[in-house]
């Protein structure tokens, strides 16, 4: 299986890599019960995953199988590569400009990814930013107020949008 998944990464399809993320982290949520911060981390993007879908419910005029999927596959790749862009040598999804290798920037990895996903969801749905503006309240109310969480909180905004960006054009709504 993990042959199967490493195979769907090269090949770089978004949707896939998404579910794979999901996946890679709700087998390191269980792996790794006792370990909190890798615990911390899956719980974010299953947090995350959980208010995406509460979005998605929310939401009618977006409501279809494919903006689902398309959601779902940005949000999860931004959250992917906030968290690996806080481990050194780490894949990222997208060149941020200095390949697909992550430089290891110091942060805390959960606030990179609740950023990352709020930044996202924000994007596509704007109508629904009071549940995000609380959902994100929430998640970086469980971390520490301190510089790493800004660090993570940072450079979450930044590969969320670059996610958002690297998607304009790609004919989602044709």
């Amino acid at each position: 299986m993990l042959a199967q998944l490493n195979m769907l990464a090269q090949r770089r399809d978004p949707i896939m890599l998404a579910n794979r993320t999901f996946v890679a982290f709700s087998l390191l949520s269980i792996l790794v019960g006792g370990l909190a911060p890798r615990q911390a981390a899956a719980d974010m993007v299953l947090n995350w995953n959980q208010v995406a879908t509460d979005v998605l419910v929310a939401n009618t005029s977006l409501q279809n199988p494919g903006m689902a999927s398309r959601s779902l596959a940005m949000m999860n790749i931004a959250i992917y590569d906030g968290v690996n862009s806080m481990t050194p040598g780490a894949e990222l999804f997208y060149n941020y400009g200095a390949g697909h290798s992550s430089p290891g920037l110091s942060g805390s990895a959960e606030a990179a990814a609740s950023q990352a996903a709020y930044t996202v969801l924000s994007a596509i749905y704007p109508d629904q930013q009071p549940m995000l503006d609380a959902a994100l309240a929430t998640s970086l109310g469980m971390l520490p107020d301190d510089a790493a969480r800004a660090a993570g909180v940072a450079q979450g905004a930044f590969i969320g949008q670059r996610v958002v960006n690297h998607r304009r054009g790609d004919g989602y709504d044709s």
